[in-house]
């Protein structure tokens, strides 16, 4: 019976159709969040994931933080958070820090042919790249 369903299901679609049927499924199951949820001053703040600046890992919390607003995220891990988000804009520069690479103000050399990168949030916050990422960092500057 089910080899018969499967016959039917598949002799009603074209491979040209069912193609496209599996794009829109996967893109669907890709589809990035446009909200998220941010925890500040014991209220609860939606944001839009273009508004983020970076988002840092320490104890086991996520903070994120854009322009105006510093606060914890719902999301356990930075992969977990990597993963809902438009890799096109952002980057895992540091095992604790994920930057939205549009939001980048400034790029400083830092020892050792390293670099860390200045942030357009209020306090210009200094981001370490690390080694294993500097090379990525000078091919998307071309450095």
């Amino acid at each position: 019976a089910l080899a018969r369903a499967r016959r039917m299901l598949e002799a009603r679609e074209s491979p040209s159709e069912r193609i496209e049927s599996l794009i829109q499924q996967l893109s669907e199951r890709h589809r990035q969040p446009t909200k998220l949820l941010l925890k500040s001053q014991q209220r609860l703040f939606l944001i839009d994931a273009k508004e983020v600046v970076y988002a840092t890992i320490a104890d086991g919390l996520i903070t994120l933080v854009t322009r105006d607003l510093e606060g914890t995220s719902n999301y356990r891990t930075l992969e977990d958070l990597q993963a809902s988000l438009d890799p096109n804009f952002f980057w895992r520069v540091h095992r604790s820090y994920l930057v939205n690479i549009s939001r980048i103000r400034e790029v400083l050399p830092w020892f050792k042919s390293s670099y860390r990168l200045r942030m357009d949030d209020r306090k210009g916050t200094n981001i370490p790249v690390s080694r294993a990422q500097t090379p990525r960092l000078r091919k998307l500057l071309k450095l």
